[in-house]
């Protein structure tokens, strides 16, 4: 069957809401576990979620609706109740017809609509987002019409498409699993010990040492050596990256010269976004990219466990406070150390790492990172047999 599709406006689909209230993050505790509520501001991460706040609850926004970034459309369905930041825009579906899977759909439809837009445009303004239109299928009963409405949506095949997809994934992922041996993600009593003493970390007692150091001891910087463009993007030779948290920064391939960067070396940008890098690369020069390389990246599970300490660097850069190498160098990440036997640190005598000569505990640091990812593995095999459960349900009814 051939399948039809018409074009609908946002206005069509959605009302378009302003928020009960935005909330400062700096007047608000946000937790990065669940308490109280989600808190949504315009990030592409995490479902745009920043973290979790307590607060007012007569300021909530509904529910099953869609969260819509105004200046970066950034946008995603929630299903909880949310408290939202600046510039945030609520979408309700003019129809009882939303659920996580048409959902889905919709939101696949609206980001290739607004892929033509530009960070920070005025475009986004409420009357230029409720213009934007997009392709969805309507009802195979429908004939020609001058006008369609929400009722000759086909909102079957829209939850039909999205399961089916679904069941995709999961055939990728179990076979992901099986080639990767981590289909055993079950934590080893050694794992299980590691995880124990991270969560000790700075308590009384606590059985793990950590000490500061110093970006400028542990990495040499260096950046790219032809301003790169958009335009250079062929999907030939090295991956390009510049800045920015999408797709971790890469924007594609070019063959253009430029300096290539090696594998396992990490990333910041002027945003402070670290990446750690398991491939050759290229990078952008006009928005001051980094590549730091030095002998602390033994491997990967380092490297990731390095990038996961410099994690709030982003809380410290901005437009107006760009990431620079003379700021980055003396910022310091907590690392466990090494020690004797007899309790005493151990002691490097070139001191590479430390200006005292504490070596870090690389090998809790990759042992800690495969716990991590055995947990998030199990994570993962827990929503896959919930999408599965779901999946039977829907079919059986």
């Amino acid at each position: 069957m051939i399948r039809q599709f018409q074009q609908f406006s946002m206005n069509d689909l959605f009302m378009i809401i302003t928020p009960k209230k935005r909330i400062n993050a700096n007047t608000v505790i946000i937790y990065d576990y669940p308490k109280g509520h989600p808190y949504v501001v315009r990030t592409s991460q995490n479902n745009g979620i920043r973290g979790y706040i307590e607060y007012d609850e007569k300021y909530l926004n509904p529910e099953n609706t869609i969260s819509f970034g105004q200046d970066t459309a950034t946008m995603f369905y929630q299903e909880r109740p949310y408290f939202t930041g600046d510039k945030i825009k609520i979408l309700q579906l003019k129809s009882n017809k939303l659920n996580h899977r048409t959902a889905m759909y919709l939101l696949a439809s609206m980001h290739k609509a607004f892929s033509m837009f530009s960070w920070g445009q005025s475009k986004f303004n409420v009357s230029a987002i409720g213009e934007v239109k997009f392709d969805l299928p309507i009802l195979p009963e429908i004939g020609n019409k001058s006008t369609y409405d929400l009722n000759d949506i086909d909102w079957d095949y829209m939850q039909e498409r999205i399961a089916e997809l679904e069941r995709e994934r999961i055939a990728e992922l179990e076979l992901y699993l099986k080639v990767t041996g981590l289909s055993s993600y079950t934590l080893t009593d050694e794992e299980i010990e590691i995880v124990e003493k991270a969560r000790k970390i700075g308590k009384i007692g606590g059985v793990l040492r950590h000490k500061n150091f110093k970006i400028g001891d542990l990495f040499q910087a260096e950046t790219g050596n032809v301003d790169l463009q958009q335009s250079d993007i062929n999907g030939k030779g090295c991956y390009f990256i510049n800045s920015g948290i999408e797709n971790t920064g890469i924007k594609g391939k070019t063959d253009r010269v430029a300096k290539i960067f090696p594998e396992n070396t990490i990333t910041v940008d002027f945003w402070g976004n670290s990446y750690y890098r398991p491939f050759e690369y290229k990078l952008a020069t006009h928005n001051h990219v980094f590549s730091l390389s030095g002998k602390v990246i033994k491997n990967e599970c380092v490297g990731l466990y390095l990038v996961m300490q410099m994690a709030y660097f982003k809380n410290l850069f901005s437009y107006n406070k760009m990431a620079t190498w003379n700021r980055l160098k003396v910022l310091d990440i907590s690392l466990p150390i090494s020690y004797n036997s007899d309790g005493t640190p151990k002691i490097e005598p070139e001191h590479i790492y430390h200006p005292d000569g504490y070596i870090p505990d690389f090998d809790y640091m990759e042992k800690y990172i495969r716990a991590m990812q055995k947990q998030v593995i199990a994570d993962v095999v827990k929503y896959k047999d919930e999408i599965i459960a779901n999946t039977k349900k829907v079919v059986s009814e």
